[in-house]
C-alpha cells in the first residue's frame, strides 16, 4: 500500500526528504474517500504518560485548523481497543516520514492508519529537534488533511510547470478549489507544511465538503441547474426556492468553489417546492429563469454577458396558472426563438415565446382543457425534421404529445399511450439522445416504476416500457434526465418513496440499469431535484434538498464513482 507522507523539509539533507518548488495547486480530494459524517472517531494505538503533552499539541493543532474551518470534529482521542473504528494513530520515531496508509474514510478502523513522530531522533533530527512542537503540529495538520480525503496537490495532472515536486501517494480525482499558493497539502508550497496553518482556500474547501463552521447550511428546495458559458469561463449555476420563499442563487466558476447564496427576489415571492426552469439563450448570451410566483403569474429573471441579474419581470397576468406550476423552456433555433410552455388555470396547454431576443409574445393556448393546472410538462427541440415537441400526462392518465415542425403551426396534442398509466399532470422529463436520433420521455407510473417512451429518427412512438422495479419512484413526482457525453450515457434520477436518490441510466443505447445513490431519508419522498452535466472535469451533478431543507449535492467526474452526499 502506498504511504501518503508529510511534505518534506526543503532545507533538510535527509534522503527521504524531497525538494520543493515555487507554485502550488488547488485543494483536491479523492471524492470516494469522504467520510459520511463530519464526526470522526480518533484514538491512539500506543499512548504513554510521557507523551501526553505532544498528543495534546496534535489535538489542539487539528482543532484550530480543520475543525475551526468546518463542521469536522475528531472525537474520543483515547487509547484504541481491538475494535476501535475511525482513525487509529501510532506514535513512532522511525527513519521514514510520518504518514497515513491511505486517504479519508478508507482509514476507518485500520490499525496504525496514521504514524506520527514525537521525538525526531531518526527522521529530520537537525530541523525538528530544535523546534519539536512546531514540527509535531505542522505535520499533524498536513496528515489530518489526508485523513479528510485530501490528496497531495502536486499529483494533479494539470499542475503548473513551475511545480516540479514528484507525485506521491494517491492521485486526486476532484479539484475543490482554484489555484492556491499556500495550500498545506502541496509539496510546492514555499512554506514547509504551510507553517502549520490552512490557506483561505484550504478552509473554504473543507467547509464545502464537510459543512461550514458557525454558519447555517444553504436552506432551500426545488433546485434548477444550468451551465453558462462566457468566453473561456464556464459558470455552473443553481437557482432554487429559499426557505423564506425568495428566488435564491448559488454558483461556481470553472469547477472552483461554490459561491453564494444570494437572493434574486424578495421573500414570500415563491411557494415552497415551486418549479424553476433555467436555460441559456445564445442571443445576448443570456441566462434566463422562469417560474410561477405566489400570485399565479409567470415571471422571468435574466442576465446578459454575465452581468447583474434583473429584477423579476412579469410575463403574464396574476392567476394565469397555479403558484409553483411546472414550466418547461427550450431554445428553438428556427428564428432564434425561446419558448416556455405550461398548463394554465383551466388546464390548457399554453406557450410563451420571443424571437431574436425581442419582446415576449403570448401566452397562447394551443389546446382545450386537457391536464391539471400547472401540471408536469417536458419540452425539447428535436433536430430530426426541426421539431419542437411537448410531452405530458393528460387528465386520463395517458401520455400525450404536441409538436410543430419548421416553426409551423402546433399539432395535437394526441395520446400516444393507453390511459390510466400515471397520475394526471405527472412530472416528466423529455430528452434528445443523439445516439439513434431518439427522443425519449421518462415518468413514474402508478406503480412507482420509471417508464420510458421513445421514437427513433422521428418514426412512430414505441409504447411505454418500465425500466426500474416497482417503488423506485413516487408516482407522478418529479423526474430529471441528462445526457452524459462520456460513454454516450443517458442518465436520470428521482427520489424514491423511502427518500433515497435513485439513478437510472443506459450506456451507448444499451440496456437500462439502476442504482440507489444514497441511503434512505436523504430527501423527502418524491422531492424536486435536478441533474446537469458540467463540462469542467466532465462532471455530472445532482442537487436536491435533504428532509431538513439543506441543499445537498451528489456528483461524479470522468464517469467514475459517485460522491457521497455533500451538504452545502
Amino acid at each position: 500500500m502506498l504511504l501518503v507522507g508529510v511534505l518534506a523539509l526543503s532545507v533538510a539533507p535527509a534522503a527521504a526528504e524531497e525538494k520543493i518548488g515555487r507554485v502550488s495547486t488547488p485543494l483536491s480530494i479523492v471524492r470516494e474517500s469522504l467520510w459520511a459524517s463530519p464526526s470522526i472517531p480518533a484514538c491512539w494505538e500506543n499512548p504513554a504518560t510521557t507523551d501526553a503533552t505532544q498528543r495534546g499539541w496534535v489535538q489542539q493543532a487539528v482543532a484550530r485548523t480543520w475543525e475551526a474551518a468546518s463542521q469536522v470534529r475528531f472525537t474520543g482521542w483515547g487509547q484504541c481497543s481491538a475494535k476501535s473504528a475511525g482513525l487509529r494513530i501510532r506514535i513512532a520515531d522511525e527513519a521514514k516520514n510520518p504518514h497515513v496508509v491511505s486517504l479519508g474514510s478508507t482509514l476507518n478502523g485500520v490499525t496504525n492508519g496514521m504514524s506520527l513522530n514525537f521525538t525526531f531522533a531518526n527522521w529530520s533530527n537537525k530541523i525538528c529537534s530544535p523546534q519539536v512542537q512546531f514540527c509535531i503540529e505542522a505535520i499533524a495538520v498536513h496528515e489530518f488533511g489526508h485523513v479528510l480525503g485530501f490528496a497531495h496537490e502536486q499529483n494533479r495532472s494539470d499542475r503548473v510547470v513551475e511545480c516540479t515536486a514528484p507525485h506521491q501517494g494517491t492521485d486526486p480525482n476532484y479539484n475543490v478549489t482554484p489555484f492556491d499558493m499556500a495550500s498545506i497539502m502541496n509539496y510546492c508550497n514555499p512554506n514547509w507544511n504551510g507553517n502549520g496553518t490552512l490557506s483561505e482556500l484550504d478552509r473554504l474547501g473543507v467547509s464545502l465538503l464537510y459543512g461550514r463552521s458557525g454558519n447555517p447550511p444553504i436552506a432551500g428546495n426545488a433546485p434548477s441547474m444550468v451551465e453558462y458559458v462566457t468566453g473561456s469561463n464556464r459558470q455552473f449555476e443553481s437557482l432554487f426556492v429559499t426557505s423564506t420563499g425568495a428566488l435564491g442563487l448559488t454558483w461556481k466558476l470553472n469547477n472552483s468553489a461554490w459561491k453564494g447564496p444570494v437572493n434574486l427576489s424578495e421573500p414570500n415571492f415563491l411557494p415552497q417546492g415551486g418549479i424553476i426552469s433555467t436555460i441559456a439563450y445564445p442571443l445576448g448570451n443570456q441566462l434566463e429563469a422562469f417560474y410561477a410566483a405566489n400570485d399565479g403569474a409567470i415571471y422571468v429573471s435574466f442576465k446578459a454577458n454575465n452581468g447583474a441579474w434583473s429584477e423579476p419581470q412579469q410575463l403574464t397576468a396574476p392567476g394565469t396558472t397555479r403558484a409553483g406550476a411546472y414550466l418547461a423552456s427550450a431554445f428553438y433555433p428556427t428564428n432564434n426563438q425561446l419558448e416556455v410552455m405550461f398548463f394554465d388555470a383551466q388546464g390548457r396547454l399554453n406557450v410563451l415565446w420571443k424571437a431574436q431576443n425581442g419582446r415576449w409574445n403570448g401566452p397562447v393556448a394551443i389546446s382545450g382543457p386537457i391536464a391539471p393546472a400547472g401540471g408536469g410538462i417536458g419540452v425539447k427541440h428535436y433536430p430530426v425534421n426541426n421539431q419542437l415537441e411537448a410531452m405530458f400526462i393528460a387528465n386520463n392518465g395517458a401520455v400525450h404529445i404536441a409538436w410543430k415542425a419548421n416553426n409551423g403551426a402546433w399539432q395535437g396534442p394526441v395520446g400516444i399511450s393507453a390511459p390510466g398509466l400515471a397520475p394526471a399532470g405527472s412530472g416528466l422529463a423529455l430528452s434528445y439522445h443523439p445516439l439513434g436520433k431518439q427522443l425519449e420521455g421518462h415518468f413514474v407510473d402508478n406503480r412507482g416504476v420509471v417508464n420510458v417512451i421513445w421514437k427513433v429518427n422521428n418514426g412512430n412512438w414505441y409504447p411505454p416500457m418500465g425500466i426500474t422495479p416497482a417503488g423506485f419512484g413516487v408516482p407522478g413526482r418529479p423526474i430529471v434526465t441528462s445526457n452524459y457525453s462520456l460513454n454516450q450515457q443517458l442518465e436520470g434520477a428521482t427520489v424514491g418513496p423511502d427518500g433515497r436518490i435513485n439513478l437510472f441510466w443506459k450506456a451507448r443505447n444499451g440496456p437500462w440499469k439502476t442504482v440507489g445513490l444514497t441511503g434512505p431519508n436523504a430527501a423527502s419522498p418524491g422531492a424536486p431535484l435536478d441533474i446537469e452535466f458540467s463540462t469542467p472535469n466532465n462532471q455530472l451533478e445532482i442537487m436536491f434538498a435533504d428532509p431538513a431543507g439543506n441543499m445537498t449535492l451528489l456528483f461524479k467526474a470522468q464517469n467514475r464513482a459517485w460522491s457521497q452526499a455533500i451538504r452545502f
